[in-house]
C-alpha cells in the first residue's frame, strides 16, 4: 500500500523543470490563499538552473509574525539536491527588485528531502532567513502553511554559528579572559582550553591570537587540526 502511494505521488510530479515549476505556481494561489497574495509570477534561468519566482504580499498576521512590511520572494527550485546557488539566486532576485522585496526573508519551495536544513544554514551564513517548503506533489494549505513556516523559522539552533565570532557584539563576556591568556602566553606560560562543543573555544583562541599580535612583539602560529 505504501509503495503504491509513493508511486502515485511520484507519477503526479512532472520531471521537466519548466513543467514542474508551472505546476507549482498553479497551486500557489489556492494553497496560500488568505496568507499570501501572489502579485506577480515569472521564471528565470541562472547558472544552468531554471527557477520560478513569485512576489507575494503577506497577510497582516504573517507580516506581524515575520516582522516584514514588503512583498516577500517565493523562489521555486526543482533540483532534487539543493546547492548554495539557490541562495545566491534568491539574493540576486531580491537585489534586482530595487527595494520592492523584503531583503532579509524569503521562501524556497524545493524537492530536496534534506534541503530544509541546508537552505536555512546557507541563508544564515549570508544573513538571510530562509523559509523552506519541501514539495512532494502538493503544497501545504491554510493553517498548515503557517505551521510549516513557524516551525522552520523558530526550530533552528541559536548556537549554530558558522565559525568563530570576533566582534564585540558577539564576543560577549570573554574579552578580559582572552587578554589574560595573552599575557600569560607572553610570559612563557603554557595554557590549554577545554570545553564542550559550541561553547566558544575557537572564538577565544582567535581572540587571544589577535591580542598577542596587536599588543606584543612576537610571532604566532595558529594550526587548525
Amino acid at each position: 500500500m505504501q509503495k503504491d502511494l509513493e508511486s502515485f505521488v511520484k507519477a503526479r510530479v512532472p520531471e521537466n523543470p519548466v513543467e514542474l515549476t508551472e505546476t507549482i505556481k498553479a497551486q500557489l494561489s489556492e494553497a496560500f490563499s488568505g496568507i499570501f497574495k501572489i502579485n506577480s509570477e515569472s521564471a528565470i534561468t541562472r547558472e544552468k538552473g531554471y527557477y520560478g519566482t513569485c512576489y507575494a504580499m503577506p497577510s497582516a498576521k504573517v507580516k506581524a509574525g515575520l516582522s516584514i512590511d514588503r512583498e516577500i520572494l517565493i523562489l521555486i527550485s526543482t533540483f532534487e539536491d539543493q546547492q548554495t546557488r539557490t541562495i545566491q539566486t534568491a539574493r540576486d532576485v531580491i537585489d534586482e527588485s530595487e527595494g520592492r522585496l523584503d531583503s532579509s526573508t524569503f521562501i524556497v519551495i524545493h524537492r530536496d528531502p534534506r534541503g530544509n536544513n541546508k537552505l536555512k544554514k546557507w541563508g544564515r551564513e549570508q544573513g538571510l532567513a530562509v523559509l523552506p517548503i519541501f514539495y512532494e506533489g502538493t503544497l501545504p494549505t491554510g493553517d498548515a502553511v503557517l505551521q510549516t513556516l513557524a516551525h522552520e523559522l523558530y526550530s533552528f539552533d541559536i548556537f549554530d554559528v558558522t565559525g568563530p565570532v570576533a566582534d564585540d557584539l558577539q564576543f560577549y563576556g570573554r574579552r578580559e579572559e582572552a587578554r589574560d591568556l595573552a599575557k600569560k602566553l607572553q610570559t612563557g606560560q603554557i595554557r590549554s582550553c577545554f570545553g564542550i562543543r559550541k561553547i566558544g573555544k575557537t572564538s577565544v583562541l582567535h581572540r587571544v591570537v589577535n591580542e598577542v599580535r596587536e599588543r606584543y612583539d612576537c610571532t604566532t602560529f595558529l594550526i587548525d587540526a
